[in-house]
């Protein structure tokens, strides 16, 4: 039993480990566009024929890597059993 619930553990942190890694690379990604838009690279409007403002894409980016960033910065429980602690 002690066996399985380390092995669950495990898959968890991994899990979390890659939504943390993920949250930060899209923040990375969404850095990255909004700087080479600025300066001329590219030009997402008409890359992706966005109707809206193309800082709505980049905010909508960067707020996912945020969500799944602060997802996968979280501690389990399980490791944490038999500990009171705030």
């Amino acid at each position: 039993m002690a066996q399985s619930t380390q092995q669950l553990s495990s898959l968890g942190q991994a899990l979390l480990k890659a939504l943390f890694y993920l949250g930060v690379s899209l923040i990375s990604i969404s850095i990255i566009l909004l700087v080479a838009d600025l300066i001329g690279l590219i030009n997402m409007k008409q890359l992706f024929h966005l109707e809206g403002s193309p800082l709505k894409t980049y905010a909508r980016i960067a707020v996912s890597g945020c969500l799944l960033a602060s997802i996968g910065s979280l501690q389990t429980t399980l490791s944490n059993e038999g500990h009171n602690t705030p």
